[in-house]
């Protein structure tokens, strides 16, 4: 800390005139031990308790007439610097008493200083505890009690600088002029500057001496105040619990802050720019005046004008006009988006006219209206049908059959967005989806068995004694037909085929709950992970000479 010179400053300390006069007996125990106390807490906040037998061992040897420091916890017991020599129970009793006391050990004297368990201690000592221990200051004969309260301030300073913590030798000072003994007491450091007067008045400014005359934690967000060509902020600093350590827990603040703005250059600044400011607006206000008049018929009510007659002809039907676009500025955008509506506005009454997304995909790619005709694919195909529906529609009011309907139908249509597939059509109880791609058996297997998870979660969150319905579900894969068929005006974007009709019936065969898929799709889908296949009787279907070979897929 001070790496050069022969001194690290100066330290003052008067006596005369001082409150308390030391003449050796009570008063001077009382001090020394205030003093070591003091030091002995500000090392202790520096957390550097490995330091305290070097510190107490050095009062010992240094201060004439005393004999020995140390500190015992609640129960008498030594906790840092040499043994006390007294009785544990004799030590624990006189600091149970709460008040300084003075003991004998063989010629010496003993003044045992009870430690209070202050807030900012309870990190090591239990908060319920009042007293935390007692520092014991032992002495011989004290022939030059002044010398020796000098000698136990510089040695205490000495160890509370080396603590890390140069910041508390303030308050290290403060206290040893709290008691009693000095006058005066001083610190300079080595080019003689002043680091503390411990019984010096601070002047501080207006502000900040309002602030802290306040002691209002509250008013720690701070205040900004006008002072002719300054502003000044001042922040008053809460004493917080983490800072208590360091400052003490008996006042609300632990300082204040103060920033000084000199607004001057500023303010003329701010003239400057005001004055400048008003010329450039005469003018550009006209300026704008004759450019509005000359340029905005030809820059907005024209283009305005052509995109309302657009906006006519569409709102007559012919959905084949556009609205020039011209320019790039917002005039031009707004070209654009009234084009683009026109065109969503095509798409849209196209696509009224289905329901599949094979439907939205077949009008985004067509140039012009939707012809009644299909073309050869391959598809796999996912039946879902409610079980035991028309029995429960019979015994329920229409209301809630519809909302329970939604509500099978809706987790069902989820799983199938969720695996890729394309809902095809709902007709009343049944749900038809369709799946391409190169992975579409083993997807449409998956969702078809996740249907079935979702259908059993529902039930098991009905309330108890409510009807619960099961769904059957089939799949295949072959290849269909797929196209727009019905009537010119109302079509179907749908599929039809062998392979449709197959899935339909594996459907109608499947037992509640149960997934039927045919061979293709069971070879196609592989060993997809969760999954597994049961073989089952061939099925006779209608159309089909021979048995058709199929499986039940299940969870594994």
């Amino acid at each position: 800390c001070h790496p050069e010179g022969e001194l690290r400053g100066v330290l003052t300390l008067g006596t005369a005139d001082a409150a308390i006069a030391l003449r050796g007996g009570d008063e001077t125990l009382d001090v020394l031990a205030a003093v070591s106390t003091s030091a002995f807490e500000q090392i202790m906040t520096a957390e550097k308790e490995d330091d305290l037998d070097a510190y107490f061992e050095a009062l010992a040897r240094q201060v004439e007439g005393l004999g020995g420091v140390c500190v015992v916890d609640p129960a008498g017991e030594r906790a840092f610097g040499a043994e006390p020599g007294l009785p544990a129970d004799a030590l624990a009793a006189a600091i149970r008493g709460g008040t300084p006391t003075t003991l004998r050990h063989d010629d010496r004297t003993v003044r045992l200083r009870p430690l209070p368990n202050d807030p900012r201690c309870h990190a090591c000592h239990e908060a319920a505890d009042r007293w935390r221990g007692a520092l014991l200051v032992s002495t011989t004969t004290l022939t030059e009690p002044r010398a020796s309260l000098v000698a136990a301030t510089d040695v205490s300073l000495r160890h509370v600088m080396l603590a890390g913590l140069g910041r508390l030798i303030a308050r290290f000072l403060d206290e040893v002029a709290g008691t009693g003994a000095v006058s005066s007491l001083t610190l300079h450091d080595g080019q003689g500057r002043l680091y503390r007067d411990a019984f010096a008045r601070p002047q501080p400014p207006p502000a900040v001496a309002e602030a802290l005359a306040s002691d209002d934690a509250s008013a720690a967000e701070g205040q900004l105040q006008a002072e002719d060509a300054r502003l000044v902020y001042v922040a008053p600093l809460a004493n917080d619990p983490e800072c208590q350590q360091c400052h003490g827990d008996d006042h609300p603040l632990r300082g204040a802050i103060e920033v000084v703005v000199d607004t001057r250059e500023a303010a003329e600044s701010r003239r400057q720019v005001v004055t400048t400011g008003l010329g450039f607006a005469v003018v550009t206000i006209v300026l704008t005046i004759a450019l509005l008049y000359v340029g905005l018929r030809a820059l907005v009510v024209r283009p305005v004008a052509t995109m309302g007659d657009v906006a006519d002809r569409v709102g007559e039907g012919q959905l084949d006009q556009r609205v020039p676009v011209r320019s790039q500025d917002e005039i031009g955008r707004l070209a654009r988006r009234l084009n683009l509506m026109i065109e969503e506005l095509r798409k849209k009454l196209e696509l009224s006219k289905f329901v599949s997304k094979a439907t939205v995909g077949s009008v985004d790619a067509a140039q012009s209206a939707i012809e009644r005709q299909g073309h050869r694919t391959r598809m796999t195909v996912l039946f879902s049908d409610v079980r035991g529906f028309t029995a429960f529609s019979e015994s329920v009011q229409p209301e809630e059959v519809v909302a329970m309907l939604n509500r099978y139908l809706e987790a069902q249509a989820e799983v199938v967005d969720r695996h890729g597939g394309d809902i095809d059509k709902f007709v009343g109880d049944e749900l038809m989806a369709t799946f391409r791609g190169p992975d579409m058996e083993s997807q449409a297997v998956a969702c078809a068995v996740e249907m079935v998870a979702a259908v059993d979660r529902i039930n098991a969150a009905l309330p108890e004694g409510s009807p619960r319905l099961q769904v059957g579900v089939g799949v295949n894969a072959g290849e269909v037909i797929l196209g727009a068929m019905g009537a010119r005006n109302r079509m179907d974007y749908t599929v039809i085929g062998d392979a449709v009709n197959l899935g339909a019936r594996l459907c109608s065969a499947a037992e509640p709950g149960q997934v039927l898929v045919s061979a293709p799709v069971r070879i196609a889908a592989g060993n997809p992970a969760g999954l597994r296949f049961e073989a089952l009787e061939p099925l006779r279907v209608k159309g089909k000479r021979e048995p058709v070979e199929i499986f039940a897929a299940q969870t594994s």
